[in-house]
């Protein structure tokens, strides 16, 4: 696991706390990457605790929105979704994602972001 994956995974358990503490739901991302032949490999998954639900995730790669995913039909407490082949990629290019969590009508989304810079 490299540093920087650490220090968000410490983060994420420092904010459930905090949350937890207010009695407020919360939700846990786990956004990785992998630079790929033609732009980036992402993985991300979102779990969902206490009564929250994920009723849509909208994604935005470098100030450009990705198609999201409308669950509207049948809500889900965990979600995995693969983005492949996204954005562009290059040596010493910096990227910014940001993954926003829709639950239920009239709860605020829920958002986590991941910044990362290409090696090669």
């Amino acid at each position: 696991m490299n540093k920087s994956r650490s220090r968000g995974a410490r983060y994420d358990i420092v904010q459930a706390q905090n949350l937890s503490i207010l009695g407020e739901p919360h939700m846990k991302f786990n956004i990785s990457y992998q630079r790929a032949v033609v732009g980036n490999d992402i993985e991300v998954q979102i779990d969902a605790e206490g009564d929250e639900l994920i009723v849509s995730v909208d994604y935005v790669l470098d100030g450009f929105d990705l198609d999201g995913d409308d669950l509207s039909d049948a809500p889900v407490v965990s979600f995995h979704r693969t983005l492949s082949h996204v954005g562009d990629a290059g040596p010493g290019k910096r990227h910014k994602l940001t993954v926003g969590a829709h639950g239920k009508p009239g709860e605020p989304t829920k958002n986590a972001s991941r910044v990362w810079t290409d090696l090669i």
